[in-house]
């Protein structure tokens, strides 16, 4: 299904709500315990892809994600990537995930060749939540980002944030449709 929505950062876009929600015959098949200090919950599907449970602030950081996958998109940094965000139904609610890309942080050896690209994401972007890349992850050459909750971008940035919670309620209202029936 696709929709339209218009915001004061960037223009009418049509977004295919299908990209920011797990299909609803990709089911559950293992739940644990991981990430920093084993406190995430880790979601594994039947796709055998892995996604971390967002538990807190979960519309602030898909507004987040949102913003991010879009201003990396605009400044063309095609070595770093916002994590993939997704909304989905478990057990009759809506949850919010952020995908899973494991738990090897670049090292400063490494971020030393991305160097150009983090200082992008930090003084373009506004992503300042980089201290000991707590919150990068790389696998295949890519960075991740993720934690994209509002605290993790500079002020600057939070309106802009803001702009897309009217994308995000199209997104979830969808959702919340197909659980009335």
């Amino acid at each position: 299904m696709l929709f339209t929505s218009s915001a004061p950062y960037g223009t009418h876009q049509t977004t295919d709500y299908n990209s920011y929600t797990m299909d609803h015959s990709n089911k559950i098949v293992e739940i644990r315990n991981g990430g920093r200090f084993n406190q995430s919950i880790i979601l594994k599907y039947k796709d055998d892809t892995e996604w971390v449970f967002l538990n807190n602030k979960q519309e602030e950081r898909f507004c987040g994600f949102l913003y991010l996958q879009k201003a990396l998109e605009e400044s063309n940094l095609n070595t770093i990537q916002a994590a993939e965000n997704k909304i989905a139904i478990h057990d009759r609610k809506i949850i919010y995930l952020s995908r899973w890309h494991g738990d090897k942080k670049p090292d400063v050896s490494e971020t030393s060749g991305y160097s150009k690209e983090l200082s992008t994401l930090e003084q373009d972007i506004g992503f300042t939540d980089m201290p000991g890349n707590a919150n990068l992850r790389k696998k295949d050459n890519i960075i991740y980002v993720f934690d994209t909750e509002k605290h993790s971008f500079s002020k600057g940035v939070h309106e802009k944030i803001d702009s897309f919670v009217h994308q995000h309620k199209a997104i979830r209202s969808i959702l919340e449709e197909s659980l009335k029936d």
